[in-house]
């Protein structure tokens, strides 16, 4: 928005570059959006594999799947990914496979203890009963598979460190764990130098100089996270991981296990075509309201509480509790929730405002 702005008042060109323009860059410009012909843009991505973790014969094996090891074994330098930063539970029906999601919003759903109503509409106490709750909606449905019905759901979570042992083991070899901080407390850029099969979390992705193939271990994590740009920020994982790799004439290939294959971020990178993954947003996020067809801000820190209450609820907003002790303030406008939190006086303590921001 800034280089936009600045461009304009000095009356030159700007130009947006990206393998996958956001809906906010698709708005902001001007002109007609330019892109390469079909087949130079696919030639332009690697092979992008995917694994289909409903599988049965797959989903016994977890996370390292026959595929997976195969494909390791062959290849020559590989990194793993399992981003585990910011996670959400993860829930799988234990009858038919499917990934428990949120019926309106597509976000993961994690357990809540349930709440019963008062007389005055508002939510009372705990009623001693488990229900799953949206952390991106907040919507909440009884605790069962909302494909066949099934109650029996299973927990999907394992972390880099154990994959990392369980991987050392499969292959025979030493495996270099890359993330924030690494298990010896070590630079965590170090481990990644010599090794020929790397995991870590997505800064592997820029720790690592080039790799022939990177697997996403757990892609539903990105798929469906409890932030409205989520389907933006996993092809953006996807657009780097094919950066790495190089081209498929060169032989780069990503390997992306999923319980979603269909999922239109999956669907983008297997035909190497951005654009069906920006059309399909655009729908969503008009639908819903989301920005830029709408605005929304989060509101944190110590004096959240009582600027929340000081806000109110003027007419043209919408404010809802989120996890952590924040909340979210949704407008149809930026001019209205702008003016909405201009004229909220301020309480003394730390106060965080954040206007449409890239991780909610």
């Amino acid at each position: 928005e800034v280089a936009v702005e600045r461009a304009r008042r000095a009356g030159v060109p700007c130009v947006l570059v990206s393998p996958i323009p956001t809906l906010e860059a698709r708005l902001l410009a001007s002109g007609p959006l330019v892109a390469p012909p079909r087949h130079v843009e696919r030639e332009g991505w690697p092979t992008v594999e995917v694994v289909d973790q409903r599988d049965l014969e797959v989903g016994r094996h977890g996370l390292l799947s026959e595929v997976l090891a195969a494909r390791l074994r062959s290849c020559g330098r590989a990194v793993c990914v399992l981003n585990r930063r910011g996670r959400a539970r993860l829930l799988a029906c234990g009858g038919c496979g499917e990934l428990v999601l949120c019926d309106s919003c597509g976000a993961v759903v994690g357990e809540h203890a349930a709440t019963g109503t008062a007389a005055d509409g508002t939510r009372a106490a705990s009623t001693g009963h488990v229900e799953l709750a949206c952390r991106r909606c907040g919507e909440r449905r009884p605790r069962v598979c909302a494909g066949c019905g099934a109650t029996w759901l299973r927990t999907l979570r394992p972390g880099v460190t154990k994959l990392r042992d369980e991987l050392e083991i499969l292959l025979g070899e030493p495996v270099a764990e890359s993330s924030g901080t690494s298990r010896s407390g070590a630079d965590p850029a170090a481990p990644a130098a010599d090794a020929r099969v790397v995991i870590g979390t997505e800064a592997a992705l820029h720790r690592v100089p080039g790799a022939d193939l990177v697997a996403f271990l757990d892609f539903d994590q990105e798929l469906s996270a409890p932030r409205y740009r989520a389907n933006e920020q996993a092809m953006a994982l996807l657009a780097r991981a094919a950066r790495l790799v190089g081209p498929r004439s060169a032989g780069g290939r990503i390997l992306v296990q999923t319980r979603q294959p269909d999922h239109p971020v999956v669907q983008a990178a297997r035909t190497a075509d951005p654009d069906l993954l920006s059309r399909h947003d655009h729908r969503q996020r008009k639908q819903l309201g989301l920005p830029p067809f709408g605005a929304l801000a989060e509101v944190a820190g110590a004096a959240a509480p009582a600027f929340v209450e000081r806000l109110g609820r003027p007419a043209g907003l919408e404010v809802s509790a989120l996890d952590g002790g924040r909340w979210v303030v949704r407008a149809t406008d930026r001019a209205t929730l702008l003016e909405a939190l201009r004229a909220t006086e301020r309480p003394p303590g730390r106060l965080r405002l954040a206007v449409d921001p890239l991780r909610l």
